[in-house]
């Protein structure tokens, strides 16, 4: 007999997020949506070798919308939404590139 499995059977949709140098995060504010099972994709835009430290680092220093607080690198997932939907409410992250100044972009949950 199949054991029944719980929770989203599609896999999740990638909100991308691009980390360039000079610092910025585009989107500067990321919205994903739990009704649509988004989550987001840092892609690092640097014309370099990814992996190993050498792109960025995320920080929610605070409360993260995501079971993870911290993420690392070209192309780390998020993970989907483990907060209720708040269409007024934004988390503040932080994104170290080294060598650069960090940035403090933003990111939300909706419906």
């Amino acid at each position: 007999m199949a054991t029944p499995t719980h929770g989203p059977s599609t896999p999740p949709v990638p909100v991308p997020v691009q980390i360039n140098r000079p610092p910025n995060a585009n989107p500067d504010t990321f919205w994903v949506s739990v009704s649509k099972n988004e989550e987001v994709v840092w892609h690092c835009m640097q014309n370099h070798q990814h992996g190993n430290g050498k792109c960025f680092t995320i920080e929610f220093p605070g409360e993260s919308p995501f079971a993870g607080h911290i993420f690392h690198d070209h192309g780390v997932r998020s993970g989907l939404p483990v907060v209720p939907p708040d269409d007024h409410k934004l988390y503040k992250y932080n994104v170290t590139i080294p060598g650069e100044p960090p940035l403090d972009p933003q990111g939300g949950v909706k419906g």
